[in-house]
This record gives structure tokens, C-alpha cells and sequence, in this order.
């Protein structure tokens, strides 16, 4: 019934068929198998029928091998070939055959592949074109979480013979509901032709020269027989079967993982845990309450099994408790946070950014993640497994913002009670004069994959970001926040130290005319101190040492540090515990101050005088200068740091 049609060249050009299953890059912080589950969900997501209502979406992940029948069914109604596509045609009547794995992502109540088959034809809904026709375009509104161009991207990413078939019941362009199958092939290009290929029915004249969709009730019949669940009268949506998938992946199955039984069943079970942990904020209906995404999973032959957020994991039960706090508070301004949830809404100046929520536990015990065995290098697995020198724990916060997928767990500062860990969840929810452009920006800061926020030229998601760290800071590790005070400076000590580091260009200090390396003076009070660089707690230091114990002036009774950082876009930030940027592991800021000790922090036998910024005056005596008074301050290789000294 169906036939094939291979795009032929013309005198613009040829398509090269690879260019897709690059559209969404290396991902920068997701493992392949999260992408895959990330932008097909969201694709399912998108395609809801009515965006401004609360009503849900269901999405369906099949696993299943082809039985006879069905790999008879493809060689006698879809594989039909001609002689310039035999070697196209013979890989997917092997493909195909019995006992092959094949995957199908199904959406209902949502629109399906809708509007016209063609590109030329007008109409303000073009899905089918969108997803069928073309590549790489981007479509999507602007509150989206993906690409329609980039997200169908991943079905010939991940499919070894490059062919997808999409089976639908939509409404075409005049309104009319009807059912359509229709497969299509990306293969190397040759002489003749682009490597784009469509599987359709062939033209009843001789007008055009490109085939079409199947449609009607033979629509439905013929996907029932290659593998595809049947729509309902009433019921719209689209199914994409994936021929030949292939993953990168690590498992006692090996290659044949998903050609055997028992290494379905092991497959079928990550992308439970990879729903779980990327989508539990949309399955619980965003921040917002506007409708859930449903997610069942079928494999093989037996029932659908529907996910549920109330059986989510450790530790990611604790984002939860999180994001249900923050959703009390957007749907009911009056609600009073569970005490031992920490709520906040951060901000600055008269722009509002979003909800903060940080739940501080006990760590506790995880159970087994079929994920280790198959992505032991899964950017989250320190918290959900542990790593090889560690037990596991959370230490980070979930950046969340309408759409409702978890956009990347960033790591954030260890809990100075060894024996706790924590979740927080940010919701991007802005408010006041500039609230579109917070959300426009910090969406454009996303690669195509979704699952970064990029700090590194974007001063909106620079300041979020900073703010977070600054706050889940004070709340989990309360005792080396740093503080600084706004009285005259006695003293500064500016540092060049972007060349030391051997890194980049960014130089410290100098933002003024003070260019003092030891000492500054006036007001009847002189700091004379020098630094070095060191390593202190596994981190890249400065040691300022008090030379001499200065004359504090009536009133004045201790010393402050404070810090000042240059950043990768060359201006200043002033770090005063709320701001500054993620530059490493630890969750440590450029100019984080540890406190003042009695001996250089690196030496065995260094005490620790007080945590923090300020060192008080009555523990500045001669002899203890003698001895050595230090401050430990964290630098970055890619920052250039001022350091400040002053009697308040």
C-alpha cells in the first residue's frame, strides 16, 4: 500500500542526511538517553490541544520486539521499493523482521500532525509539514521547553537505519479529522539523490511528482498490523515508531541489550527512572497547577504501567516536598511554608526572579537504579547512587521553569552537617516591570538540548544563579557565610592575579585608582599585610597574613575582608554572600571567605580563630601576629580577584 519516494537533486543542492542528528549538539550536562526522554516528552507536551487549559497530556513509551505477522506486514505493504533504493529497502526489511526491537512514543489529547501534507499550501497549523517535511526548524512558541524541528531530531539519532513512521489522527486543513501513516528515511546521499526519502502513497496522476500519507480507516487498519494502537473516534494524537533503535549504552546485555528480553525489561526501567527524574515537576502539574503530563510505559506484551510521582525515589522524594511548597504558595499567596522547608522568593531590586526551596534531611538510603548499570557516568548519579570515593548524597538545586521538565540539578555547596544532605528546587516565576524579558532571557541562555542555564554571557541568568548559590549557602552551610560591611576603608589589598593562575585574562583589582599591594591608610589606622597563593581544602586559595597589629581609631573594633571578583565578561561583581558565579564543584563562589586562623590553613597545626569576615580587634595582639594571623579566600582560575581590607 505503500511505496517509496526519494527526493532527487536539483540544481540548488543536496541534503545531507547526518546534519540531523546533529540539530541538538553534544549535550552539555545530560546523559543520551535523558535527551532522548527529555525532548520526545516535551514534544508531547507541546502539542497539546488548547495551551491555556489545565488539561493533561498522555504520553506512551512502547518497547516491543516485531512478531511475524508484523514483519510481514512491512514487507508487503510499506517496504516497497524501487531499484535506485534497494540497499535503502534491504536494511529495513532487516530491521523489521522478526524479533527486531522497535520503539513507539504515543501522544493523546493532544493535536496530532495537523494542517496540510505540503509545504506550499497556507494554513496557521503546519505540524505535519513541521514533522514530516521539514527539518531543523524551530516552531515553537516562546514559553516552550523544545524545538519541534530539533525535537524529532532524536527518533533518527537514536535509530540505526535513520526511519521513523508516524501514524496520527488529527484534523487537516480545512478542520476535517482523519487518520494518517506516513514513514520517512534519512540515507547517505548519492549522485542522484538528497538521502531524503518518504514511505507514502504514490500520486493518482501524474501532477506531482512526491507521494502522501495513507489515510482513512486503511490509515488505521495498516498501522494496527505493523505494530501501532489503534486511535479511538474521539481520540487525536500521534505515534512515531522508532525502526532499529541504538543507544550508547553500558550493560551486562551488551549490544544485544535491546534484542533480548531481559535487557527490554532492564531498558524499559531506565526510562522510568529518566521520566521520574526530569519530568516528576510536570507530572505533579508544574508550578502552576495547568495540566500534568500522564506517563505510562509498555514492553513487550505486557500492561501499560502508568507512572506515578507519589512512588518517586530517593532522593528525589525531597525535590518533591520542595516543589509542592512552592506550588502552595503561587496558588495561595495566604499559605504559611511547611517549617522545615525553607521558602523564598528571590529577587533584586524591583524584578522578581522565581521561588527558591531547600529541604534540609538526614541522608538516607537509595535503592537499586537499573540506571548505573546502563549510563554509569549519568550527570546525577553522585546523588542518586554515589560515586566511587563517596556515598551518595544531594547537594544541589532543580532549575524548573514553566514547561515543567527539570532543565539541569546543579550542584551546589556541601551541608556542613556531614551526615545531611538536602534538595532545593528553583521555579523560574518573574515578576514585576521586566518579567518577560527574565523569561525571554533566561530561555535563550538554553542550548537546543534545554539542559543548562548559561551563566557565561547572560548577566539575567548570572544574577539568578548567583542568588541561589548566596542563599542555599546561608540556609545549609550557615557558618562560613561571608558578610561585609559598608563603613570608611582603612586598607586594601588589590591582586593581579589572572596571570598566576596561568588561565584567561582577567586580572584583579584596579578598578579605581587604589592600587595598594600591602596597605592603605588614613583615618589614623594603616593594615600592613601580604598574600600567597595556596591550596586549602582541596581548593585553590589566597592567604592574606596581618604583618602588623594596626591602631584601631575610637569606635572602630574589628578588621573586614571583603572581595570583589572580575568577571568572564570583564566588568566587576561585588560578592557579598548573594553573588558571584559557579565556578567549581565544590559549589564554592570566586572570594568565598572560610575565616581567620591562628597559622597559614594549609600547615598542620593552623587553628581556627573565627569563621567568616570579621576578625576582631581583640585577637589581633602582638603576639599573635607573631605567630601568624591568616585569612583563607577562595579564587577561581578564571577570575581575577580584589581583596579588601578595612578597620569598621
Amino acid at each position: 500500500m505503500l511505496s517509496i519516494f526519494s527526493e532527487k537533486k536539483t540544481p540548488l543542492g543536496g541534503f545531507d542526511y547526518r546534519i540531523v542528528t546533529k540539530l541538538l549538539g553534544v549535550p552539555s550536562y545530560i546523559d543520551e538517553i535523558s535527551l532522548f526522554v527529555r525532548e520526545t516528552a516535551q514534544n508531547a507536551w507541546d502539542a497539546r490541544k488548547d495551551k491555556n487549559s489545565c488539561n493533561d497530556a498522555n504520553y506512551r513509551f512502547v518497547l516491543r520486539a516485531f512478531t511475524e505477522s508484523q514483519a510481514a506486514a512491512f514487507a508487503a505493504s510499506v517496504l516497497n521499493g524501487k531499484e535506485d533504493s534497494r540497499e535503502l529497502t534491504a536494511s529495513l526489511v532487516q530491521a523489521t523482521s522478526k524479533g527486531q526491537p522497535y520503539i513507539i512514543i504515543e501522544d493523546k489529547g493532544t493535536v496530532g500532525l495537523a494542517g496540510p501534507t505540503e509545504d506550499n499550501v497556507s494554513s496557521e497549523v503546519r505540524n505535519f509539514v513541521s514533522f514530516v517535511r521539514n527539518i531543523g526548524q524551530d516552531k515553537h512558541d516562546q514559553n516552550s521547553g523544545g524545538a519541534f524541528g530539533f525535537g524529532k531530531s532524536v527518533f533518527f539519532r537514536f535509530s540505526a537505519v535513520k526511519t521513523i513512521i508516524t501514524y496520527t489522527r488529527t484534523t487537516d486543513e480545512q478542520g476535517k479529522t482523519v487518520s494518517r501513516i506516513m514513514g520517512m528515511s534519512l540515507f547517505k546521499e548519492t549522485e542522484e539523490q538528497t538521502g531524503r526519502h518518504w514511505w507514502g502513497v504514490a500520486p493518482s496522476n501524474h501532477s506531482k511528482e512526491f507521494n502522501q500519507p495513507l489515510t482513512g480507516d486503511t490509515a488505521d487498519k495498516l498501522a494496527t498490523a505493523i505494530g501501532f494502537k489503534a486511535y479511538g473516534k474521539n481520540e487525536m494524537g500521534t505515534s512515531v515508531m522508532m525502526l532499529s533503535p541504538t543507544f550508547p549504552i553500558q550493560s551486562t546485555h551488551g549490544a544485544a541489550l535491546l534484542s533480548d528480553p531481559e535487557g527490554r525489561l532492564q531498558f524499559i526501567q531506565t526510562i522510568k527512572e529518566a521520566l521520574l527524574l526530569w519530568y516528576w515537576p510536570r507530572m505533579l502539574g508544574s508550578g502552576k497547577n495547568d495540566g500534568r503530563l500522564v506517563c505510562t510505559l509498555t514492553c513487550d506484551q505486557s500492561q501499560d504501567e502508568t507512572i506515578s510521582p507519589d512512588d518517586l525515589p530517593s532522593p528525589i522524594h525531597l525535590y518533591q516536598i520542595c516543589f509542592n511548597e512552592i506550588q502552595k504558595t503561587i496558588n495561595n499567596p495566604s499559605y504559611k511554608p511547611d517549617p522545615q522547608v525553607t521558602v523564598k522568593y528571590i529577587k533584586k531590586s524591583s524584578d522578581g526572579f522565581g521561588f527558591l526551596a531547600v529541604f534540609k534531611s538526614g541522608k538516607s538510603p537509595r535503592k537499586k537504579y537499573e540506571t548505573q548499570a546502563i549510563t554509569p557516568g549519568h550527570p546525577f548519579g553522585s546523588a542518586l547512587w554515589g560515586s566511587s570515593d563517596g556515598v551518595a548524597s544531594s547537594r544541589h538545586v532543580a532549575l524548573i521553569r514553566a514547561p515543567g521538565q527539570v532543565v539541569k540539578y546543579e550542584q551546589m555547596a556541601e551541608s556542613s552537617l556531614p551526615a545531611n544532605e538536602y534538595a532545593a528546587v528553583f521555579f523560574l516565576y518573574p515578576s514585576g516591570p521586566n518579567a518577560k524579558e527574565i523569561e525571554a532571557e533566561v530561555k535563550k541562555s538554553e542550548p537546543h538540548a534545554h539542559d543548562e542555564w548559561g551563566v557565561q554571557s547572560n548577566k539575567t541568568v548570572l544574577a539568578i544563579i548567583s542568588r541561589i548559590r548566596g542563599d542555599i549557602q546561608s540556609i545549609v552551610a550557615p557558618n562560613i557565610a561571608t558578610h561585609s560591611g559598608n563603613s570608611d576603608r582603612m586598607g586594601k589589598v588589590a591582586l593581579r592575579l589572572g596571570g598566576l593562575w596561568g588561565e584567561g585574562d582577567a586580572g584583579g583589582g584596579n578598578d579605581d585608582d587604589d592600587t595598594g599591594g600591602g596597605g592603605g591608610g588614613g583615618g589614623g589606622g594603616q593594615i600592613k599585610s601580604e598574600v600567597a597563593l595556596g591550596i586549602f581544602q582541596k581548593e585553590g586559595c589566597i592567604f592574606i597574613k596581618i604583618l602588623r597589629a594596626p591602631t584601631f581609631p575610637e569606635g572602630k573594633t574589628r578588621i573586614e575582608l571583603s572581595t570583589k571578583a572580575r568577571t568572564l565578561g570583564g566588568g566587576t561583581m561585588d560578592l557579598d554572600g548573594e553573588t558571584g558565579d559557579p565556578i567549581n564543584d565544590s559549589g564554592m563562589l570566586p572570594g568565598h571567605i572560610f575565616g581567620w586562623f591562628a597559622g597559614k590553613p594549609e600547615d598542620n597545626g593552623a587553628e581556627l580563630i573565627v569563621e567568616g569576615s570579621q576578625l576582631p580587634a581583640d585577637k589581633i595582639t602582638r603576639e599573635a601576629v607573631a605567630k601568624g594571623i591568616f585569612a583563607a579566600v577562595i579564587n577561581a582560575k578564571t577570575f581575577g580577584l580584589k581583596v579588601t581590607l578595612k578597620i569598621i
